[in-house]
């Protein structure tokens, strides 16, 4: 393994030594990945004209940022008693992103805040940027995998006998201490993601129907991969509550082994997103898709989390607190984002840009933007199928634009 790739060498200043500077390979690969995502975001935005290409970079920015806080933030909700309780670790220690410690469920959520924030902040539709977003977001995690192989962490168990099993440092970094021959889990991640990626981008090119269906796709395709490398995933000493701890009375199990808390989330996610898929599936890019794969998505969780929560009663683990936090969030997205939603309008121009029904031009930052008058009421995809525009709604074409391409179909 090679955690540190080089190092650059140091120097003196007034007597003063300065560095050596190391490069880590896992940092080297996170900069890799931002620097793919940016890139393929800007080539897919180029075509699809969803936004002008250069904003490709402060969109990546914020959804790392927003992602990195959202990372932590769950960590420490997971692991609040070594911060906050009684463990002699120091609560700022929270702060401390470079010690390590990101959940990549939270990480998803941080991403998914802050692409809204950018959506609405472009008038662009949420779900169009989460599909340009999806397939780069499958080249970027296979790409940071590269980063967890050289840094010898997130290995599989010991595979004695396989013939390309791997030794992988007991602790990050020191090879003096290395693990029996074990199975590189990384390497099966970022393979299964690279097919990911694949599936998705032709699913963007040839398949896309309305706006939401590649990323809903994206959660379908990474929740199968962890739920795959999770069983060859060898976790040591996890913290408590840790989505990698097995799930009480699920651990020494036949061939499995045990069934990871991130596994069981993961198999919500399929089926939540399945449901979403098939509720949304008469769908076109013309209707508001949200309104009714939020509530689809919602509910599409219960089966696998009632079934979770029971489980945890049963084996004497249960959390009321839990329990209660689910239940109101299942409320919340069921009937509280409908209503909610319903009160920030957008147009069908906004919905439209982006997609093969959308304007052939970009969005200008700087032009005046008066929205058609037309609105979103209800997601009435059979409606949406039959009505035919109306001459009155139709919106002028831009300046400059004789032939009408920045006209709404």
């Amino acid at each position: 393994m090679h955690s540190v790739l080089f190092e650059i060498p140091g120097f003196e200043i007034g007597g003063t030594a300065v560095g050596p500077f190391p490069i880590h390979a896992y940092g080297t690969m996170l900069a890799l990945a931002f620097i793919a995502a940016f890139i393929g975001l800007w080539r897919l935005v180029a075509r699809t004209k969803l936004m002008p290409p250069d904003h490709s970079i402060d969109v990546v920015l914020i959804m790392l940022l927003s992602g990195v806080v959202g990372a932590r933030l769950l960590y420490v909700l997971l692991n609040l008693g070594d911060y906050f309780g009684e463990s002699p670790t120091p609560a700022i220690e929270a702060l401390y992103i470079w010690k390590g410690g990101l959940a990549f469920h939270g990480g998803v959520i941080g991403a998914m805040i802050g692409g809204l924030f950018c959506a609405r902040r472009m008038r662009i539709s949420y779900g169009a940027l989460a599909d340009h977003i999806a397939p780069v977001l499958a080249l970027g995690y296979a790409i940071t995998k590269m980063g967890c192989f050289l840094n010898g962490c997130c290995h599989g168990h010991p595979a004695e006998g396989l013939a390309w099993a791997c030794q992988f440092p007991v602790y990050p970094g020191n090879l003096n201490e290395l693990t029996p021959p074990s199975h590189p889990a990384q390497i099966y991640d970022m393979l299964l993601n690279l097919a990911a990626m694949g599936i998705l981008l032709w699913l963007f090119l040839r398949r896309r129907r309305w706006n939401g269906q590649v990323f809903l796709w994206w959660l379908v395709l990474y929740s199968i991969t962890r739920i795959v490398t999770d069983w060859f995933r060898y976790y040591a000493e996890v913290p408590a509550w840790s989505t990698a701890e097995a799930v009480p009375g699920m651990a020494d199990l036949p061939i499995i082994n045990a069934v990871t808390q991130a596994q069981l989330g993961s198999l919500a996610a399929v089926v939540a997103a399945a449901t979403a898929l098939i509720a949304c599936r008469r769908c076109t890019f013309g209707d508001r898709v949200d309104l009714r794969a939020v509530p689809a998505f919602t509910l599409g969780t219960v089966p696998v989390m009632a079934f979770f929560f029971y489980w945890l009663w049963r084996e004497g683990h249960g959390s009321v607190a839990g329990t209660i936090i689910y239940a109101v969030g299942v409320v919340l997205g069921a009937a509280g984002y409908p209503a909610i939603a319903r009160r920030f309008p957008f147009s069908k121009q906004e919905a439209l840009r982006g997609t093969p029904q959308g304007p052939g031009q970009y969005w200008d930052d700087d032009a005046d933007y008066v929205p058609p008058p037309e609105e979103y009421d209800e997601p009435d995809a059979e409606a949406d199928d039959k009505a035919e525009p109306s001459a009155e709604h139709e919106p002028e074409s831009a300046e400059g634009d004789e032939d009408g391409t920045d006209r709404i179909p």
